[in-house]
Formats: C-alpha cells, structure tokens, sequence
C-alpha cells in the first residue's frame, strides 16, 4: 500500500479531518491532501509525529507492510545496552523489540535524474529493528541513508527507492555500488577498474544514451570522495 493511501485509510478510520493533522504540523489541510494524492511526501522529520497521530508506525508507513502496522513501533522511550558491536540500540515503545536510527540526509542520490545538491544535512531517521543491523553487520552509526533520483541504476535501484549506506566502508571496490560526490551533486553508481587503472561510474540502465557510464582516469583517482557503499534498497513509494 502507499504512503498517501496509508494516510487517508488510517485518518478516516480515526474520524480525523484533513485540518485536525495538518494542526500537528503548522501546515494547511491542503498539504495533508497533498500527501494523500501522492503528489508529495512528508518531509522524513515528521514522520514520527504522523505516525503517533495516525496510531501506526514509522515502518508501516515506509514500507506498507501490514506487519508493521501497530501503534509504537519504531518510536522510542528507553535505551539499552545491546551485544552487537560497541553501539546502543533502543527498545521500541509497545514491544520488546530492539531499534536502531538511521539517518536521513536532506539531500537525494542521483540515478541520472540531475538533482543538484551542494548540501548533505541530517533530516530525519529511518527506524531499523536490531535484526537488521546484525544482517548486514552495520552500526547504525554508520548508516545512512537517502532518496534515489533518476533511473540510471534501474535494474537494480529504481527513482524513489530508499537506499542505505555504510559510511564506515568508503574506500573504491571494483563492483561495488557507492554513494558518490559528483561535481553536480550525489551520485548511487557501480565503480569498476579498467585495466589501465581508471575507474568506470557505471550506470546499470542499458539505455547508454541517456544513462552514459563516466570515467575517472587513474591518475585523478584521488578525486573520488565516497560517503559510503550500498548496504540495502525499500521501495520510496509506500
């Protein structure tokens, strides 16, 4: 299910009006209906506070997983000391489960869509359960995560798609996907070596034309700033 459908199922259900949740934010009901369409997104900042409003979770809204679907989860109230590495994980309010808080950058990883981004701040969070992290062996500190824009990976990573990366692992692997700097802003691309040294941004999508794969000679190798390698992908329209 979508995130707009979630929205609208979950707020008729609770007999709420489009102005009784935009008052939670300070916006005008027609954002709200915005939202429902599905022309826009929340911002992820707010969706904690959605999510309370609307008596479901972070995760269901993300995901429009039914399993998800219960009031607390993802939101928190205590933290504990977990054996996974030297970090903290915390305890999901409403259940036993353990949560981890991914960061979201305020910035979208282009996939040849153009976006321009000069600009990578921390905007909201992205709530894991500790079974996550201990899959992919990743500290939540070392998470990040951001919005893919543009097709060029889409045979793998497709324009909307939330994607994870691991910032602790930032050094060019040949068949590795990374999250890149890029004179026009953040790029998700596949790195390989060439045989003459040089690295190929490779773009997934068949279609070179639109998609060409870029190249970065040996010798300005040092030019590649990697802020992380790709960890996992959820789909972005929920």
């Amino acid at each position: 299910m979508k995130m707009g459908t979630i929205i609208r199922t979950k707020r008729q259900a609770l007999g709420l009006t489009l102005q009784q949740v935009a008052d939670v934010f300070g916006i005008s009901r027609g954002a709200v209906s915005s939202w429902e369409r599905g022309d826009t997104r929340p911002d992820p900042d707010k969706l904690g506070a959605l999510a309370r409003t609307l008596k479901t979770s972070v995760d269901y809204l993300l995901t429009g997983d039914a399993l998800h679907d219960r009031p607390g989860k993802g939101e928190t109230t205590s933290t504990l000391t977990t054996a996974i590495g030297d970090f903290s994980l915390q305890s999901a309010e409403g259940s036993d489960s353990e949560v981890g808080h991914i960061p979201y950058w305020d910035a979208r990883g282009s996939c040849g869509g153009g976006f321009l981004n000069y600009e990578q701040q921390p905007k909201g969070t992205l709530t894991k359960e500790v079974s996550f992290f201990r899959r992919f062996k990743l500290k939540p500190e070392n998470a990040i995560a951001v919005y893919a824009d543009g097709d060029s990976m889409a045979d793998f990573i497709v324009d909307g798609d939330i994607v994870i990366f691991d910032k602790s692992k930032n050094e060019p692997e040949s068949g590795k996907i990374f999250l890149l700097d890029h004179p026009e802003g953040l790029r998700i691309k596949q790195l390989y070596r060439a045989f003459d040294g040089s690295w190929i941004l490779q773009s997934r999508n068949q279609n070179k034309q639109l998609y060409p794969d870029e190249k970065i000679e040996a010798s300005h190798a040092d030019l590649l700033k990697i802020h992380g390698r790709f960890v996992y992908r959820q789909g972005g329209d929920c």
